[in-house]
């Protein structure tokens, strides 16, 4: 009803983004391509399209939840939440209205299988698809009626492809014989229906047919038959798929080759396809060998393609090699070789050599081969092999790497020193090691080393001396002053919160606590871990002078005071009502806030984001940034400037998934709040801060649970002035 250019898209609805957008699809391989059109737009921050189909006299259908739907996509809490949604209808200005769409004027039940025959390529969907319902509801009374007047005689591509598909529903071996006559159709399309059909019965009488067609024009055509073959499972097969796994198949058609020879498992017919000059052929059989039961790839295939000139070889069985790290002694003889070459390497070569280092690095040979590397004097080499050693996960640190790397750390090469620091603090981490305690203490307190490089020296320190080093001590004080790069303040903080201070050492830290930020304010007070009353009201007395202090929540500042003495907790009640959440309040404030985002500057922006806010530390932009927080790079195309604003002054009123606070509380009575980075079957990585990451094996937890208050510190909007915050928001 819209229009021929509307014929075939897909229209999607995107919830945040408050549009509906058509996709205009183009065969492209054995797959499409979309070219993507914004069809529906609105400005309206609680429009919130869900769904979107096709109703049956050929309009639009969009279902809007409105502000009520809250689950996963964290949009405005406080301003508007309870309003709701609505079912829109969009139709064409004077399109051709389609009479008796769904065909509610029809007799049904008294149509005979040669009416309904009839039906199969009527414009209206809904009639099409009833008609073949009823048809197939009939069994094999149809079946002479779809072959002779559909399949034998019909010229309309619709009504062979739906005769096709109403044969599909019919468990009848005439039905199987006359869907055989699709493959031999001139359309493509209901080649595809008839392949499909094979596949789903696995009707082993079209094998040939399928065969034939591996080599039709259409990639379509050709992915369909390589399923359907896969699901028959028929040996026979094997020779012309991997025939068909050529150049130019691209990712969708060679997965289906590729999957369609693990499907039939004939591990003595695939092996043949090693022999063959084609390396495309060579690339499935390696790949459905590795992957099909009862059958093995050998290093000794791999090596040779390994060493081969050509470029998909190389790439398979490199690929082949890191799923079996059992063949890491063959790959040695290989990364030993490759490391002669480190500074001939390009960037994308060099990445990939440390990557098969890291994932080798395991096994004793290749420890070896990295050993005898950082004897090297090759800058390039050694500074390649101690980034591997990061990305390594060993349980035992080699000897010989302990002494490599703490010589690095008192090293001249200051690029190199930090690939060995980088070293110290994976391998000390995943190996609970103090081995490298000492040196990075040392590079710590050396007043002549770069401030950056000696607080990433405290953060690898495994266990911090308690007291705290005084040296280092003073040193973390400097860098939390306000005069400092926001990252450096935040990091240094971060070293704080996990450091066991003197009683001496924490009063002389709550003397700072009035001039910094929000986000070192919720770390510094992990540090205050005195009980006496005294330290207790000099905490008291400073929080009431602090810029930071609308970072903080009602119940955080209750959790960190609850050591003190009754007197103390006492005096603390009127910053508890301050901090004491009122909705009302907070309404209020985002609407007076939100009357002054008018005039933000982007440049300014980008300067408070990388500085005075500390936004960067947690969330990235474009290529910088922490990843304690979701990605902001391109926020604005799925959040209005309302959800943002929100999102800055009270971050807990909606949390984003995946980053959700997360409470852990280890066997030993350990408690750590932080963000999920990644999980194995072994362990957790959680961020606990900016710059502090900490590795827990699963074995070793004993509770873990959603926490109710966001890690990003509340009471931005009070740091920042009213133009600061239209920048930032810009």
């Amino acid at each position: 009803v819209f229009g021929k250019d509307f014929k075939g898209n897909l229209f999607t609805a995107q919830f945040n983004m408050h549009k509906v957008q058509r996709h205009v699809l183009s065969p492209s391989g054995a797959t499409f391509t979309a070219r993507d059109l914004d069809f529906m737009v609105s400005d309206n921050p609680d429009f919130h399209p869900t769904d979107v189909f096709e109703d049956a006299d050929g309009s639009l259908l969009v279902v809007d939840t409105g502000g009520w739907y809250k689950l996963c996509c964290p949009t405005s809490q406080i301003a508007k939440p309870e309003v709701l949604g609505g079912i829109y209808r969009i139709r064409r200005t004077n399109g051709k209205p389609v009479q008796n769409p769904r065909g509610l004027k029809l007799n049904w039940s008294k149509m005979d299988d040669g009416v309904l025959a009839g039906f199969l390529d009527d414009p209206r969907p809904y009639i099409r698809h009833r008609a073949m319902a009823q048809m197939g509801k009939m069994g094999k009374n149809a079946i002479p009626t779809l072959r002779h007047r559909l399949l034998k005689s019909s010229k309309s591509v619709t009504a062979r492809r739906n005769a096709v598909w109403v044969l599909t529903r019919i468990d009848d071996a005439k039905a199987r014989t006359f869907t055989r006559a699709g493959l031999a159709d001139s359309d493509p399309t209901v080649q595809q229906a008839a392949a499909h059909a094979a596949g789903l019965h696995r009707d082993a009488a079209t094998v040939p047919q399928l065969i034939a067609l591996l080599k039709s024009k259409s990639l379509h055509v050709r992915r369909e038959a390589a399923t359907a073959l896969g699901c028959i499972g028929d040996a026979d097969a094997v020779h012309a798929l991997l025939g068909a796994s050529q150049a130019g198949n691209g990712r969708v058609l060679e997965h289906s080759l590729i999957y369609a020879l693990i499907e039939i498992g004939d591990a003595k017919g695939t092996a043949a396809g090693l022999q063959s000059k084609n390396s495309h052929t060579q690339r499935a059989a390696l790949i459905a060998l590795d992957q099909m039961p009862g059958a093995t790839v050998t290093a000794m295939q791999l090596l040779p393609r390994l060493a081969s000139n050509d470029k998909v070889l190389r790439k398979t069985a490199l690929w082949l090699f890191e799923r079996h790290p059992e063949m890491a002694k063959v790959m040695a003889g290989f990364l030993k070789t490759q490391l002669t070459k480190a500074a001939a390497l390009s960037k994308d070569e060099r990445t990939e050599l440390e990557r098969q280092l890291a994932g080798f690095a395991h096994d004793p040979a290749v420890q070896q081969v990295m050993t005898a590397a950082l004897a090297n004097e090759a800058r390039a080499t050694r500074w390649l092999v101690f980034d591997a050693m990061a990305g390594a996960s060993v349980k035992k640190i080699p000897v010989a790497w302990s002494q490599a790397v703490e010589a690095e750390l008192g090293g001249k090469d200051e690029a190199v020193t930090r690939a060995a620091l980088n070293a110290a603090y994976s391998l000390g981490r995943a190996a609970k090691s103090k081995a490298f305690n000492a040196a990075l203490l040392k590079l710590a307190t050396d007043f002549k080393r770069p401030a950056e490089l000696r607080l990433n020296a405290v953060a690898a320190i495994t266990t911090l001396p308690a007291p705290l080093n005084a040296g280092v001590f003073s040193f973390l004080q400097i860098q939390i002053a306000p005069d400092q790069p926001a990252m450096r303040r935040a990091a240094a903080a971060s070293q704080f919160a996990r450091a066991k201070l003197s009683t001496a050492q924490q009063l002389v830290l709550i003397k700072s606590i009035p001039t910094v930020g929000p986000l070192e304010l919720t770390r510094l007070l992990r540090a205050i871990t005195a009980k006496d009353e005294k330290t207790g009201r000099a905490l008291v007395a400073t929080l009431g002078k602090s810029e930071g202090l609308g970072g903080l929540s009602e119940s955080g500042l209750r959790t960190a005071l609850a050591p003190f003495p009754p007197a103390v907790r006492e005096a603390a009640k009127p910053l508890l009502k301050k901090l004491a959440i009122d909705v009302e309040a907070q309404a209020k404030r985002l609407a007076e806030l939100e009357s002054n985002l008018k005039g933000g500057d982007i440049g300014r922006g980008h300067l408070i984001f990388n500085g005075k806010a500390v936004c960067i530390t947690c969330h990235k932009m474009g290529y910088r940034g922490g990843k304690m927080g979701p990605d902001l790079t391109r926020i604005g195309k799925v959040r209005t400037e309302r959800d943002l604003l929100e999102a800055i002054a009270f971050p807990s009123a909606s949390l984003v998934r995946g980053y959700e606070p997360m409470l852990l509380k280890t066997k030993s009575g350990e408690l750590l709040a932080g963000v999920i980075l990644g999980e194995t079957a072994t362990h957790i990585q959680l961020a606990l801060g900016p710059a502090l990451e900490r590795r827990v094996p699963r074995s070793e937890i004993a509770e873990l649970k959603p926490g109710p208050l966001s890690l990003m510190p509340a009471g931005l909007d009070r740091v920042l002035t009213k133009q600061e915050l239209a920048d930032l928001i810009a």
